[in-house]
């Protein structure tokens, strides 16, 4: 139950059961949705009913047809899908996703606070030098009995904790071949050290502050001998004896760590996210903090912070921005929990950490935590690029049969055909734009802004081009084929296909909001391809096949008028294109800010 893949096996449930902030949002505004459409078809019904005399069979047909137009079935199956998509692909390249909110979170990120010790460097330190009151003693050289009696003691008590820098001195210890005594009475303090009776002499183990606090003597001597150490990037682990309540400093064990190579190049890629802050969080000496700082090129360094601190300092950040945490001990799980979004290292992560945070990164390679932001923004584009799919293709619905109602003709398309559009025509498409991959400009985008809406006016603004000329397409059709006085179930059947062939012009517009559909080419979504294949084949079965064109009110429609309905659905990929070609312009010509 405690193994790796257990625990992998519980995170993707948590994920699959954690719904997205658009899931919720669409859970929430369906309720009224409906509550709308049902007050919508109701009127529909009653009032040619009641005041104009229609008959019931009539009326009640009429508004079944706009309940059935209303009703946004792909949008319902296809959003989960999208994010499940995405939680699955992220797994797939080494980040667990603890549910869809943090996916869609990540998208938002425009501030970076990252662990040092373990996460910013390899979490691998090494004891270099022994500071006493003597002077510095290189670990390599022989060491003096009194120093070595000093290792032993601090790596007795260190051998009761987890903190890596605990680890290398009991490492340290054990290459030397000295034994080390039973510590008892062990006490720890969270961030800041911690002590035990080691034979008759009471020792404490830890940072710095915990020995200014406590007055220890000796203290100011061994903190001038270890300036230019920490300069260098080294962590002090202070040593110190206790008798009743008076501490004395008796030595500086010196660690180096190694800083990540990636590191040097992730603040450059932060920032080019769009990221406008990269922060360190350390619990270590100011001096080694501002060293690693300097060399991981960060913009803001917080040093010797205890866990509360930490927790502080995060609390703060977010009055700024959308704050990711990246940690891997146990006293980086507060600040994780409390971020937005927390990531924890796979590998060099505690449990405590990996419990806390909302990612893991299973290989503990930054170049994954980049891609988790960029995995964010794609799966929030292609959520965007669902709805303006599905509310342009169910607007087209609605004007076509409202338009043909208003201007005294028949209903252009019977209840079932648009049932098939919402489900066939569109489910084919829908499932498979969600699978659409990057557009390439992800990384280079700014965050997306927290509380901005899910329909923005970007996309408002493509709605205005897309709705108005696939409805005037369609109804202009069916208005024209009716004057040439053809049958009226041929007439509808080719209206149904136009509407139906606009919506495979919309899946393609919908894949970028500036990129030239023709110039994206078929092949770049191998999914979306195959569902305009399939799209295609049961479209030509709904017209053609005796069955289905007695369940579907269908008849076939001559090869001629086929490639004509195609010629004319096509204006809504040549409106879109015309749009995106002034996006790019304007794109091109916007003044640019150094």
């Amino acid at each position: 139950e405690d193994s790796a893949l257990a625990r992998m096996v519980k995170l993707v449930a948590e994920a699959q059961a954690e719904k997205s902030g658009t899931q919720r949002f669409l859970e929430k505004a369906e309720q009224y949705y409906a509550m709308g459409v049902i007050g919508f078809t109701i009127g529909v019904f009653l009032v040619p009913y009641l005041f104009q005399s229609e008959s019931f069979g009539t009326a009640f047909y009429r508004a079944m047809t706009i309940m059935v137009v209303d009703s946004p079935c792909a949008l319902i199956i296809s959003t989960p899908a999208t994010v499940l998509s995405a939680i699955g692909g992220a797994a797939r390249r080494g980040i667990l996703i603890k549910g869809g909110s943090h996916l869609e979170t990540a998208s938002k990120i425009d501030i970076v606070a990252i662990d040092k010790t373990g996460t910013l460097t390899v979490g691998k330190p090494s004891l270099t030098e022994i500071v006493t009151a003597g002077g510095v003693h290189e670990i390599t050289a022989p060491l003096p009995a009194a120093v070595t009696a000093l290792l032993r003691a601090a790596a007795a008590l260190e051998a009761k904790s987890e903190h890596p820098l605990a680890h290398a001195i009991v490492k340290s210890a054990e290459a030397l071949g000295i034994t080390l005594p039973e510590a008892t009475d062990f006490q720890s303090t969270a961030g800041k050290g911690a002590e035990a009776t080691i034979e008759t002499t009471r020792y404490l183990v830890g940072s710095e502050r915990l020995f200014r606090e406590l007055n220890a003597s000796g203290a100011a001597s061994l903190a001038a001998i270890s300036q230019p150490l920490q300069a260098k990037g080294k962590t002090c682990v202070w040593l110190g004896t206790r008798v009743g309540d008076d501490v004395t400093a008796q030595a500086l064990l010196v660690m180096a760590d190694t800083i990540r190579p990636a590191a040097r190049q992730l603040a450059d890629e932060l920032h080019r996210l769009g990221v406008k802050k990269v922060v360190m969080l350390t619990g270590d000496q100011r001096l080694v903090a501002e060293a690693i700082a300097l060399e991981a090129k960060v913009d803001e360094v917080h040093a010797e912070l205890l866990p509360e601190d930490k927790l502080n300092v995060i609390r703060q950040l977010k009055l700024e921005g959308t704050v990711m945490m990246i940690g891997d001990g146990v006293n980086d799980a507060p600040a994780l929990a409390r971020a937005d979004v927390g990531v924890a290292m796979g590998i060099t992560g505690t449990e405590v950490a990996k419990e806390a945070a909302k990612i893991v990164i299973t290989d503990d390679n930054f170049a994954t935590i980049v891609s988790a932001v960029e995995q964010g923004r794609l799966v929030y584009g292609n959520i965007q690029k669902l709805l303006l799919f599905l509310f342009a293709t169910s607007l087209d619905e609605v004007i076509v049969l409202l338009g043909a109602l208003l201007f005294g003709y028949p209903l252009p398309l019977a209840a079932v055909q648009i049932l098939w559009i919402n489900l066939i025509t569109e489910g084919t498409l829908t499932i498979n734009l969600v699978m659409e991959g990057p557009e390439g400009d992800e990384m280079t985008r700014k965050p997306i802004r927290t509380g901005e809406p899910l329909i923005t006016r970007a996309i408002l603004r493509r709605m205005a081009v897309m709705v108005p000329t696939s409805a005037a397409a369609t109804l202009g059709y069916f208005i024209w084929r009716l004057s040439t006085g053809a049958p009226f179930a041929v007439v509808q059947t080719e209206t149904f296909t136009l509407l139906a062939v606009c919506q495979w012009f919309n899946a393609l517009n919908c894949e970028s909001a500036t990129r030239s559909a023709l110039r994206l080419g078929l092949l770049r979504n191998r999914w979306l391809l195959g569902g305009l294949v399939l799209a295609n084949l049961l479209q030509l079965a709904v017209i053609y096949t005796a069955p289905m064109n007695r369940l579907f009110h269908t008849v076939p429609i001559s090869p001629t008028h086929f490639f004509l309905i195609g010629a004319v659905a096509s204006s809504v990929l040549w409106a879109e294109e015309i749009r995106k070609w002034f996006a790019r312009r304007k794109i091109k010509n916007a003044p640019r800010i150094e």
